[in-house]
């Protein structure tokens, strides 16, 4: 017998949709979940997360790079 997690198809969104409610691109929000700073799971190579977590995601401020000032 297999142990296979179950999880809740309307609490979890795949990335693309987590990126739009939280305001950031998909590709940052992917390398985040990858290093472990937003909680997330993968299952057969697609990460999912929360979609409260997504909605309630604020920036740090001083993430990202610095603005280029003349």
């Amino acid at each position: 017998m297999s142990k296979t997690k179950l999880i809740d198809p309307t609490k979890y969104v795949r990335v693309g949709t987590a990126a739009d409610l939280a305001g950031v691109t998909r590709a940052y929000l992917n390398r985040m979940i990858v290093a472990g700073t937003f909680p997330g799971i993968e299952i057969d190579g697609q990460h999912f997360v929360l979609r409260a977590d997504a909605e309630n995601f604020q920036r740090q401020p001083g993430m990202g790079r610095p603005r280029l000032t003349k």
